[in-house]
């Protein structure tokens, strides 16, 4: 028999000779040494560096710069006032710098701003305000960046202290009657042009790109109008009451005690048009064909639909009536402007691009989208009272909605939209089916003339028939 441990053993030398001559032969290279000992003095000397201003994690950012076709641009763009770091020094704008900072300049005349205060309290938190926005996505120095904050966050407090018409825009014009006359003049001219150009200023701090930190404009409102009393006043409800004149209209059972981590004022006016704790989250859904018919579809089908009492803009409910031989949609009512596709643009986008505020609005155009594809499906929500009387049209409406949800380009919704296509499907599927309203109208006739005959042929026994005992 062969000794086969021997062999085993002189292969194991020789391989082991094999790769010791590899080590030798690449070690007498004397690059090699020379990159070796460099790459090991470095892996020694390194330390990891401090993350820049600019490098904060992604999952922070709430603020961004939106990439869209040319096509769209005037749905993104701003057009009164540039706020934030992508719109700084834009030109062709109604409030350019210099008329921001005379705004800013007049507000700190009358109201005495306090400078110190304001950039004590936010030069500590100057990494929090650059993680707001997306990674890199701007170029400013600290000084910069806290000098644009402290602007912008004046000329969005001014702004709307006069667009509020409450309790504010009278202490603003008390304080102006106390002025010099150069002054007063200066503060109805603004205040005239906000006016005129209300819906447009409005409409841009509801920009995406368009956006400052909430708390940036939290630190002024509460440290920095030293010749101001608030009383108890807090700057989001203020700024909600600027926009209650927009569609949709705020939920009311939405009350601002309850959240306090507001990111932005897009942010603050998502929530306050929200319903609460719903799409939430989105998922993949296990049908991906599901669907939901057209208004007209689901009209054949035995579905009605009704303007919902709710107070929330995106509910939209199913319900079953008449033993289940009816469906009902409940949809509260749709009111759309021109500027209505601009604000559902920036919340749909706001939706995608943070993803921790919900998807209701994703969901409801996703929805309104399947219902509304032509104009005799926008008639019967018209006849309905869902869908109101606006300048809008019927073949507008169906392209607002139908462009919106093109634009959102989403595979993923809501389980509570999976859930209410289910409802409407089982109801359209699974109902009690009558073929014709005359052929029950016939049959419920001749049951009756049965029923009617029967009774006659009664009485005629009972009048023939012998009584007992005769």
């Amino acid at each position: 028999m062969m000794d086969h441990s021997i062999e085993i053993n002189e292969m194991t030398r020789s391989m082991n000779s094999t790769v010791q001559n590899r080590k030798n032969s690449v070690n007498r290279e004397p690059w090699a040494e020379k990159l070796t000992t460099r790459l090991e003095d470095e892996c020694k000397s390194w330390t990891p560096p401090n993350p820049l201003p600019n490098a904060m994690p992604k999952q922070n950012a709430s603020i961004f710069k939106l990439r869209y076709n040319q096509d769209d641009e005037e749905l993104y763009k701003v057009c009164a006032v540039g706020i934030g770091p992508y719109n700084h020094h834009k030109s062709g704008l109604l409030f350019s710098d210099t008329e921001k900072r005379d705004t800013v300049m007049l507000s700190t005349r009358v109201y005495r701003i306090d400078f110190k205060t304001f950039f004590s309290e936010i030069s500590p938190k100057i990494n929090e305000v650059r993680a707001c926005y997306a990674e890199g996505s701007f170029e400013l120095d600290d000084e910069a960046l806290c000098e644009m904050m402290f602007f912008d966050g004046c000329f969005i407090i001014c702004a709307i202290m006069v667009l509020s018409r409450g309790l504010l825009f009278s202490t603003w014009n008390k304080r102006m009657d106390r002025e010099e006359e150069p002054l007063i003049n200066a503060c109805k001219s603004l205040v005239r042009k906000l006016n005129q150009k209300a819906r447009e200023v409005m409409a841009d701090l509801l920009m995406l790109e368009n956006q400052i930190p909430f708390f940036v404009m939290h630190i002024l409102w509460e440290h920095c109008f030293l010749d101001i009393t608030f009383d108890g006043v807090l700057f989001k409800d203020v700024a909600l009451a600027c926009f209650d004149d927009l569609y949709p209209r705020r939920s009311r059972s939405r009350v601002t005690s309850q959240s306090s981590d507001f990111l932005h004022l897009l942010d603050l006016f998502h929530w306050s048009r929200s319903p609460i704790d719903r799409f939430r989250e989105i998922a993949t859904y296990s049908q991906p064909g599901l669907y939901i018919s057209t208004v007209m579809e689901l009209q054949a089908s035995s579905v009605i639909f009704k303007k919902s009492a709710s107070d929330c803009f995106l509910d939209i409910i199913f319900s079953e009536r008449f033993f289940r031989t009816k469906g009902v949609i409940f949809i509260p009512e749709i009111n759309l402007y021109a500027y209505s596709r601009r604000i559902f643009q920036n919340l749909i986008a706001f939706e995608q691009a943070y993803g921790l505020r919900g998807y209701g609005f994703t969901a409801y155009v996703e929805c309104m989208a399947q219902l509304v594809q032509t104009e005799k499906d926008v008639s019967l929500l018209r006849s309905s009272g869902i869908i109101a009387s606006t300048p809008v049209t019927d073949i507008e409406v169906v392209d607002f909605f139908r462009t919106l949800r093109a634009g959102a380009q989403v595979e993923e919704m809501p389980p509570d939209l999976y859930e209410l296509y289910e409802q409407v499907k089982d109801h359209v599927e699974h109902r009690p089916r009558f073929p014709n309203k005359w052929i029950t109208i016939s049959m419920f006739s001749v049951s009756i003339l049965a029923l009617t005959f029967l009774q006659a042929l009664y009485s005629i026994i009972g009048y023939y028939a012998p009584t007992n005992g005769h």
